[in-house]
């Protein structure tokens, strides 16, 4: 089941755990090589593994040891994910963002640290995408908003400020969704970031029809929008699984 992975432990990862390693194909060294594919604490204990800091620079998970236990008792090699995980490079990996209402710099450093984590990021709003994110504007009830902001509230898209992203990384698992929000006003252009044309392909895609075209999009997203919460809720502890 491990065959080919190369852990590199942190010296209080107890003795069963690497034997189980050992027992299912895989090795464990105490200090970087060329061939290390995971880095292996017990939870919380990043601190004692030496080359944490080399493990992330590498891009390299470092699991905990409940993961090692945990896909044992599978029979199988579970995600790499919350919450069997201390550093997970591709926290963000299957999901598309875009922005809106939102600083020039700030924007070009979250869509570095989107791209950092694996996810993907979309100039435009079309039916790809899975979360819009957005800056204070966003968090006024009553505001006119931005063109992005009102197509994506009518296509069940969720908006979440920017500081979501940022708890994601921080807590290294994704955060709930929050509950769709009040309609915006109006559609506006804001920031010189948004024009007509940020979410007028899907517009377009559908006839020229918003109505149609919000079935269509809530029809296709709304699963990958609930697989997104049931992610996030730490008591049930399930996998992503996306819907297309």
């Amino acid at each position: 089941m491990l065959r080919g992975h190369v852990f590199v432990a942190a010296p209080d990862v107890p003795q069963d755990v690497r034997s189980l390693v050992a027992a299912c194909g895989g090795r464990v060294v105490s200090s970087v090589e060329a061939s290390v594919t995971l880095g292996l604490v017990v939870c919380g204990g990043e601190a004692r593994l030496d080359c944490a800091a080399q493990l992330r620079s590498l891009r390299i998970p470092i699991l905990r040891s409940s993961w090692v236990r945990a896909s044992v008792a599978a029979g199988r090699m579970l995600p790499m994910k919350h919450p069997h995980t201390e550093y997970d490079p591709a926290l963000f990996e299957s999901l598309r963002f875009t922005t809106t209402m939102l600083p020039v710099q700030l924007k070009r450093s979250l869509v570095a640290a989107i791209q950092f984590f694996g996810g993907t990021y979309l100039p435009d709003l079309t039916s790809a995408t899975d979360i819009l994110l957005h800056g204070e504007e966003g968090r006024m009830a009553g505001t006119a908003g931005s063109l992005k902001w009102r197509c994506a509230w009518e296509w069940a898209i969720p908006c979440v400020h920017f500081t979501w992203l940022q708890e994601c990384i921080a807590s290294g698992q994704l955060g709930a969704l929050p509950p769709p929000s009040s309609p915006p006003a109006a559609a506006t252009t804001r920031n010189g970031e948004e024009n007509e044309s940020s979410c007028s392909s899907s517009h377009e895609a559908a006839g020229g029809n918003y109505a149609s075209c919000t079935l269509f999009i809530e029809r296709q997203k709304r699963p990958r929008i609930d697989a997104i919460t049931v992610a996030s809720d730490a008591g049930r502890n399930q996998p992503l699984q996306w819907s297309l």
